[in-house]
């Protein structure tokens, strides 16, 4: 499984002699073997927003596990699947709340995010080093190669 944002369309509309910019997202949740669209979402901003589940947490995450839920109603059954994200949509908190649907995670992560440990988050590295945090099934991995790679 692989979440992507499909497309952005953007457009700039006049009003009161003043451009205003206006976007839509569309973001998917596709087989990464077959290509084939398992759920679907345009975002177009806070419209958009207000009917995501978890209110509590970041729009990136919300928006990642309102895909999974989506497939889960079409298929009560399913678990174990594997999400691949880049990393401006990986972030700690989405893998600990899709570890309690049986999903994995897997992608790159800023090591600005929220809830990163602090220990890869303030990490002094050597060149070619590695360093390993791990919370109960969720495991975080840095190392340095040219930059930090998480």
């Amino acid at each position: 499984m692989e979440t992507m944002p499909l497309a952005d369309i953007q457009e700039y509309w006049s009003t009161n002699n003043k451009l205003t910019k206006w976007s839509i997202r569309i973001y998917t949740l596709a087989d990464s073997n077959m290509g084939n669209i398992c759920g679907i979402i345009l975002y177009y901003g806070i419209f958009t927003t207000e009917k995501l589940i978890r209110p509590n947490l970041l729009v990136s995450t919300r928006i990642r596990l309102y895909l999974y839920t989506m497939l889960l109603k079409k298929i009560p059954n399913a678990q174990g699947h594997h999400m691949f994200t880049d990393r401006y949509y990986t972030n700690y908190t989405l893998a600990e709340e899709l570890r309690k649907l049986k999903c994995h995670l897997t992608g790159t992560i800023l090591t600005n995010k929220k809830n990163l440990p602090q220990l890869i988050k303030k990490s002094k590295f050597c060149n070619k080093s590695t360093i390993a945090y791990q919370k109960s099934n969720t495991l975080v991995i840095a190392w340095k190669d040219k930059n930090v790679v998480t």
